[in-house]
């Protein structure tokens, strides 16, 4: 989620202005819209109260955030992520959320753990789709193995079970195939 859906998700009233948007400020009793919001040059969130509320920590403390929440997540190298386009959950065996593989616009590709976490800080990477993939390969069926999680997708539209691993091309782990290994196989 990027800076400006998070805080435009924790306001009330938001309308759209010439300027980008406008909306009741939760740090006072506020009937008449007076928080102006806008995104600067640099991604950032620009908050501005008309009732001349500060911005930190009335108005971010009333959202519920906090300022660093404000500014474009950054990856290692200190660049901005971009603009989250998707996030594709991979799951243990039994469907439990263990991270997801978010992708951004400009193209990159990020780990998240569910708290929100960036990075895998120690889980154990799985296949996308695990539960299918296991079902399918105990049946007997077919599992396609492609590129990434849109693969997947346009597989799954056309009545395929399909998965990937984290990364993509030439990120395949021993552990990926020990998952599959003693299920049913097709002849």
């Amino acid at each position: 989620m990027t800076p400006i859906e998070l805080v435009l998700r924790k306001l009330d009233g938001v309308r759209t202005t010439p300027n980008g948007w406008e909306a009741r400020c939760p740090a006072h009793d506020d009937d008449n819209p007076s928080l102006d919001i806008a995104i600067g040059d640099d991604g950032r969130v620009l908050l501005d109260c008309k009732a001349k509320c500060p911005t930190d920590p009335d108005v971010v403390g009333a959202m519920g955030i906090t300022m660093r929440d404000l500014f474009p997540r950054k990856n290692g190298n200190g660049s901005s992520l971009g603009v989250e386009v998707e996030a594709y959950s991979y799951t243990d065996a039994e469907g439990k959320p263990l991270f997801e593989v978010v992708r951004f616009k400009p193209k990159d590709f990020r780990q998240r753990l569910p708290d929100g976490r960036w990075g895998l800080h120690g889980t154990k990477p799985v296949l996308y789709r695990l539960p299918k993939v296991i079902e399918a390969a105990d049946r007997g069926r077919s599992v396609v193995v492609v590129e990434g999680e849109k693969d997947v997708a346009t597989l799954e539209q056309l009545g395929a079970t399909a998965t990937t691993n984290p990364g993509g091309a030439g990120k395949w782990r021993k552990s990926y195939s020990e998952s599959l290994r003693g299920r049913k196989s097709s002849s």
